[in-house]
């Protein structure tokens, strides 16, 4: 059994194969108990699980600390870039048809994690050719869950669901509508022209419609900005990657970008486990 283990700010992966194929994954909270444990801690501590380990990759966090073997099995590091770029190529062969493959010769690959990094894969006829890093920001999910703190004084996602469910965002943000009175350009009247401005001209909002806005805040900024990237480097696909795909309601803004702007986006199968997975050699 070989291990691919992506060390995470908030999260520490675990996908276990066998015979090339994915035999299980496991995902293990950095918080509390592992929120400044050493790479090598955290082998040790589970080591009952890598005990009949094969080989074992590793990637992010301070992966790179790790000795090059452990309990004899050689570690092998991977760059974090890498990790994204051969993830959500495998993600790509997983989650789409062959057909909608064959529209595909260059993907930019969006992972949305405590901030969001930009990779872009090309693709050639054998396969993946390549990955290379293009930019990013800093807004993603640890924007989104400081925010959520610190005006909300809400951190559980099941909790914040519900609240952006009950939200209406028009309430705090200002639309195109508002200001122009129509749309604009390639802008859709209904689309947002300034988020959270509302809130200095009115107290009519809850704080539903405070987390609604800051969904659309967080899900909007990653989302135009992977737009101007695709496009710049003329990528025929954008996959939606990273832990924060798994709130919906910023993916669902992310889309809406996305589809605003003609640019195909897909959030694909096991999308927050990419490093994970992408760590992984056959």
């Amino acid at each position: 059994m070989d291990y691919s283990v992506d060390f995470g700010s908030s999260t520490i992966d675990v996908v276990s194969w066998k015979g090339g194929r994915i035999a299980g994954i496991r995902s293990f909270e950095r918080y509390p108990k592992y929120k400044s444990v050493e790479p090598v801690k955290f082998l040790v501590d589970q080591k009952n699980l890598f005990r009949n380990a094969g080989r074992i990759f590793v990637t992010g966090g301070k992966s790179r600390s790790l000795p090059a073997t452990f309990e004899g099995v050689r570690v092998t590091k991977v760059s974090e870039i890498e990790a994204i770029g051969r993830g959500g190529y495998f993600l790509y062969e997983l989650s789409l048809s062959v057909t909608e493959r064959k529209k595909v010769q260059r993907m930019l690959v969006v992972s949305m994690g405590t901030g969001t990094c930009m990779v872009e894969v090309r693709k050639g006829k054998k396969g993946y050719l390549g990955s290379r890093h293009i930019g990013g920001t800093g807004v993603g999910g640890g924007t989104f869950m400081g925010l959520s703190r610190r005006l909300l004084d809400e951190t559980s996602p099941a909790k914040l669901k519900k609240m952006f469910a009950r939200g209406d965002r028009k309430k705090v943000d200002l639309s195109v509508f508002d200001i122009v009175g129509s749309g604009i350009g390639v802008v859709p009247a209904d689309a947002t022209a300034s988020n959270l401005a509302r809130i200095s001209r009115s107290i009519d909002f809850s704080c539903n419609d405070l987390a609604a806005g800051i969904v659309n805040l967080v899900g909007q900024t990653i989302g135009i900005l992977s737009v101007f990237a695709a496009k710049a480097h003329k990528c025929d696909l954008v996959l939606l990657c990273g832990k924060l795909t798994g709130m919906e309601q910023v993916t669902e803004a992310v889309l809406f970008t996305g589809n605003m702007y003609k640019v195909k986006m897909v959030v694909p199968r096991q999308a927050g486990f990419v490093s994970a997975l992408g760590a992984y050699r056959k």
